[in-house]
C-alpha cells in the first residue's frame, strides 16, 4: 500500500467517523502530550480531516468535540455547544494498569451493554469503538439536533442506562462540551500506547441511523415504564426525563430549558449566595437541573468541581423551584421572553418587541476578596465614598504600588533558570464615560505618590538652597585666585531630586529624570488617548521605542545630544497610567487589528486595563472615612517606599508547581490558533504579568521570605478578571459586541435605510460601528435573532 493510499484511507475513514458522530460544523480538536493540552477550531468536519494525519503524526492523545459550536464561540464551552447529531456512552473497563474500573475486560463490558439493550430494547449502537481503555457507544441520527432537545434525552438515556444497572461513566453522556477519542489515533495515556479503532460495523458496511424523533420517543417511554414498573428504585430527586415531570411539561419542555439556560447566564456565579439558591431552585429537576447548575457554575472563578458536587448532594427538597431563576434573572435584567410573546400594541396588532441588550459584552465585577488584604478594605471604602466602580479606586492602588518598587524588587518565575526575572512595575487604564468619576478615584489612590513626591521636592529646594551658597563660594574662590593651580578645587555637586509621578514631559526630558530615578518612575495621563496619540504622530518614533523599552523594567537607552552630557539608562522601568473615554479607546485600539507599523504591541502592555459596567444606582454618601483601612494603605505604601533595593525572589515549592501548570495551560492557550494578532500578543504578556501580580500582592501583604502559594492563586484568579475585561475591548473593537445591532436598531426606527437593503447598502453608509462587512451582517443576525 502507498503512502498516498494509506492517507486517503486515513482521511475517508476519518470524516466516515466525524460525519456520523457530530453535525458538520465548527468544532475543536483537543490534544494531550505530558499534561499539555492544545485545543484546534476546525470549520466543518472536511477541514477537520484535513490536519488529522499530522495530528495523528505528533504521537498525542488526540480527541473531539462531538457537538457544533456557535460561530462566535472563543473556546470549547458548553454555553457555545448549539448542535449534536448523536448520543453517546463511555464503558470504562480495566487495562491492567492496576487501576480498578466497573469491568474487569472489554469482553465483560460489551456483554453487560448487550444485557442493557435486551432489557432496555434500545437498538443497538449504530457505532462500537474500541478507545484502548474502553468502549465508546455511539446512536447516531439522520438529522442535527438542537442543544435543548438534545440535552433532554441524553439526561434521560443516562438515567435509563443507571437505573438499569448498567454501569456507565456519568459524567460523559449529558455533557454538551464533551470531547471523545478520535478513531485512527492512539490511546498514549496506557504503558503500551493502544489504537482507537472501529468494532463495528466493519468498514465496508453502513453505518445504522436513527430518526431521533422516534429514538427519543422510545428512550423517554421506557425510561418512564422502568420507574412506574420499579418503585423500589430509588431516584434521589425527580428530573425532567421521569415521566411525571414529562406529563407535567410536554411539548414545553425543550422552551422552558432554554429559558432557564438564557436567564441563568445574568445571575453572578461567584456570589456563593445565589449559587446555592440557584441549584436548589434546579435541585427539583435532578439531573438536567444539575447538569444546568454545573455548566453555570464554571463561570465562576471561583468554581471547584469537587466543592460543586458535594454542595449539589447537600441540597434537599424545597418549596422554591426553576421559576425563582427567572424572578432572580430579571433583576439582572433579564427579559423573560414568556411574557413579551403576549405583550400586543394595542393601535399596530403587533407584538411589543424585546428590550435590546446592553452595547458591551459580560466582564467579571471585581471581587474584594482578590485584592491584596491590606489594599481591599481602603478600596471598598474610597469606592463606597466616592460612588465609583471598586475597579476605579483598585486598579491605580496596585498601579501606584507597582510604580513605587519600579526594579528594586524582582521575581524568577522558573526554579533554577535566573536569566528571566520579572519586575512589578505594571501599566493600566480605566475606560468609562466623562462623569464617571475616574479622575477623583485615581487622585485617592494616587495620594501617597503624591505626598512623596511634595515631600521630595521640599527637600530638593533645601538642598538645591545649599548647593547654591556652596556654588557661589567655589566661583568666588576662582575668581579671586591668582595662580592657576588653585583650580584643583572640587567643584559641588548638584543634588538630585527623587521623583515618583511625571505628567506632561518629552521623552528626552523622561529620560533625564530616569537617570536620576533609576528604579523607575510613574507616567501619568489623565486622559491617555492623548498621550498613546502623540506618539503615532510622525517624528515621535524613538519616543515610542522609548516607552515600549520601558515596560517591563529591563530597557536600555541612551542619549547623545550636542551640548548636553551623554546619557545612558541600563534597565530603565517605566510604569503608565491613566483614563480612557470608551469610543477614544476603541478608535485608538482599531490599529492594534489593521496589521499597520504601529502594530507593535503598545496597547497590548496596558495589562490592567478594565472597563467596568457603571453603577445604576449611586447615593449620597458623606461620612468620615474609615481611619484603620486608609492608616493601612498609608503604612503598606511608607513600607514599600523604603523597601530594599536589589532583592529578587523565587516561589516556595507549592506555589512553583502550580504557576508551571498554569503557565503551560497559558502556553496552549495563546498558541491554539484560535486567537487573533492582538489578542495573541495581549496573552502572551501574561507570562510576566501574573509573577509580577503574585509579587506585587506578596509585597504589599508584607509578606517574607518566598513567594506563596496564596499570592499566585490571587494573581491567576484577578487575572482571569482582567481577561473579561481586554475581551469586552477586543470585541467592541472588532465591533463583535452589541453596539452594532444598537446602532442599526437606531437607523431603521428613525428611517434612515429603504425597506429593502442589502449588506452593501449598509456598510456604504459609512455609520459608526457598521463600517465592515463582519460588525454589519453580526448587527443585522442579532436583530433578527434578538426579536
Amino acid at each position: 500500500m502507498t503512502n498516498l493510499d494509506h492517507k486517503e484511507i486515513l482521511k475517508n475513514n476519518s470524516l466516515r467517523f466525524l460525519n456520523s458522530i457530530r453535525p458538520n460544523g465548527r468544532g475543536y480538536f483537543l490534544t494531550l502530550k505530558n499534561g499539555a493540552d492544545q485545543v484546534l477550531l476546525f470549520k466543518n468536519n472536511e477541514k477537520g480531516c484535513e490536519i488529522i494525519e499530522q495530528l495523528i503524526s505528533n504521537k498525542v492523545d488526540v480527541f473531539v468535540s462531538l457537538a457544533q459550536f456557535t460561530d462566535d464561540s472563543d473556546g470549547r464551552k458548553s454555553k457555545y455547544a448549539s448542535f449534536f447529531r448523536s448520543i453517546w456512552i463511555d464503558i470504562d473497563c480495566e487495562t491492567g494498569d492496576g487501576k480498578i474500573k466497573p469491568f474487569k475486560s472489554k469482553e465483560d463490558g460489551l456483554r453487560s451493554l448487550n444485557k442493557f439493550l435486551k432489557d432496555s430494547q434500545i437498538p443497538k449502537p449504530s457505532l462500537l469503538i474500541d478507545s484502548g481503555g474502553g468502549i465508546h457507544c455511539y446512536w447516531c441520527f439522520t438529522e442535527d439536533v438542537t442543544k435543548e432537545e438534545w440535552h433532554v434525552v441524553a439526561e434521560s438515556f443516562k438515567q435509563l442506562c443507571l437505573q438499569s444497572g448498567f454501569s456507565i461513566d456519568k459524567a460523559p453522556t449529558s455533557d454538551a462540551a464533551r470531547v471523545m477519542r478520535l478513531v485512527g489515533s492512539e490511546n498514549w495515556k496506557l504503558k503500551d500506547p493502544r489504537p482507537v479503532i472501529t468494532l463495528y460495523p466493519k468498514p465496508e458496511n453502513p453505518i445504522q441511523l436513527f430518526k431521533y424523533s422516534e429514538f427519543s420517543e422510545l428512550v423517554l417511554r421506557k425510561n418512564s415504564q422502568l420507574i412506574a414498573n420499579n418503585p423500589v428504585v430509588k431516584i434521589q430527586t425527580p428530573d425532567l426525563s421521569s415521566a411525571n415531570v414529562i406529563s407535567q411539561f410536554g411539548e414545553d419542555l425543550p422552551l422552558i430549558v432554554k429559558n432557564i439556560r438564557s436567564a441563568i447566564l445574568h445571575l453572578r456565579a461567584d456570589d456563593r449566595e445565589l449559587w446555592i439558591k440557584c441549584g436548589m431552585a434546579l435541585h427539583s429537576l435532578g439531573e438536567l437541573g444539575r447538569g444546568i447548575w454545573l455548566d453555570w457554575s464554571t463561570t465562576s472563578e471561583k468554581y471547584d468541581a469537587q466543592d460543586a458536587a458535594r454542595t449539589w448532594d447537600s441540597f434537599k427538597p424545597d418549596k422554591i423551584n426553576y421559576k425563582s431563576i427567572f424572578t432572580e434573572a430579571q433583576k439582572s435584567g433579564w427579559i423573560n421572553p414568556s411574557k413579551n410573546y403576549k405583550v400586543i400594541d394595542p393601535e399596530q396588532d403587533w407584538p411589543i418587541p424585546n428590550k435590546l441588550p446592553s452595547s458591551q459584552v459580560f466582564v467579571l465585577e471585581l471581587d474584594q476578596n482578590w485584592l491584596p488584604n491590606n489594599f481591599m478594605y481602603g478600596a471598598i471604602d474610597i469606592s463606597d465614598r466616592l460612588q465609583c466602580k471598586l475597579d476605579f479606586v483598585a486598579i491605580p492602588l496596585l498601579i501606584a504600588a507597582g510604580a513605587l518598587i519600579g526594579n528594586k524588587v524582582g521575581i524568577f518565575p522558573k526554579e533554577f533558570d535566573e536569566t528571566w526575572v520579572v519586575y512589578p512595575a505594571l501599566w493600566g487604564a480605566i475606560v468609562g464615560p466623562p462623569g464617571s468619576m475616574k479622575t477623583p478615584a485615581q487622585n485617592e489612590a494616587f495620594k501617597m505618590l503624591y505626598h512623596f513626591e511634595e515631600h521630595e521636592h521640599n527637600q530638593y529646594k533645601l538642598k538645591y538652597v545649599a548647593y547654591k551658597q556652596t556654588l557661589d563660594q567655589y566661583q568666588q574662590s576662582l575668581k579671586n585666585s591668582k595662580s592657576n593651580s588653585i583650580t584643583l578645587l572640587t567643584p559641588p555637586v548638584p543634588p538630585q531630586r527623587k521623583r515618583y509621578i511625571v505628567n506632561d514631559t518629552t521623552y528626552q526630558a523622561l529620560g533625564v529624570v530616569l537617570s536620576e530615578n533609576p528604579n523607575g518612575i510613574l507616567a501619568l495621563s489623565d486622559e491617555l488617548s492623548g498621550l498613546l496619540q502623540s506618539l503615532d504622530t510622525a517624528g515621535q518614533e524613538a519616543a515610542r521605542a522609548f516607552f515600549l523599552s520601558g515596560w517591563g523594567g529591563s530597557g536600555n537607552c541612551s542619549f547623545d545630544r550636542i551640548g548636553r552630557d551623554n546619557i545612558h539608562l541600563k534597565n530603565y522601568c517605566l510604569s503608565v497610567f491613566g483614563g480612557f473615554q470608551p469610543e477614544r479607546l476603541k478608535l485608538y485600539a482599531k490599529q492594534t487589528n489593521t496589521g499597520s507599523s504601529k502594530n507593535d504591541g503598545l496597547i497590548q502592555r496596558f495589562q490592567l486595563l478594565v472597563w467596568p459596567n457603571l453603577n445604576q444606582h449611586t447615593a449620597l454618601i458623606d461620612r468620615l472615612p474609615d481611619q484603620n483601612a486608609i492608616k493601612l494603605i498609608v503604612n503598606t505604601f511608607n513600607n514599600l517606599n523604603h523597601h530594599t533595593n536589589g532583592t529578587k525572589l523565587h516561589y516556595v515549592k507549592q506555589a512553583q508547581y502550580d504557576f508551571n501548570q498554569w503557565f503551560l495551560k497559558n502556553e496552549g492557550f495563546i498558541n491554539s490558533g484560535l486567537l487573533d494578532s492582538a489578542r495573541h500578543s495581549h496573552y502572551a504578556k501574561y507570562r510576566s504579568l501574573i509573577p509580577a501580580l503574585s509579587l506585587l500582592y506578596h509585597l504589599i501583604d508584607g509578606h517574607i521570605g518566598s513567594v506563596c502559594s496564596d499570592c499566585l492563586n490571587k494573581a491567576i484568579a484577578f487575572s482571569e478578571y482582567l481577561k473579561s475585561h481586554a475581551e469586552r475591548v477586543y470585541h467592541s473593537v472588532q465591533g463583535m459586541d452589541n453596539a452594532p445591532m444598537l446602532t442599526l436598531s437606531i437607523k431603521l426606527k428613525n428611517k434612515e435605510l429603504n425597506d429593502e437593503f442589502t449588506l452593501n447598502d449598509l456598510i456604504h453608509k459609512g455609520w459608526g460601528d457598521l463600517t465592515n462587512k463582519s460588525s454589519a451582517q453580526n448587527a443585522i443576525n442579532g436583530l433578527i435573532a434578538w426579536n
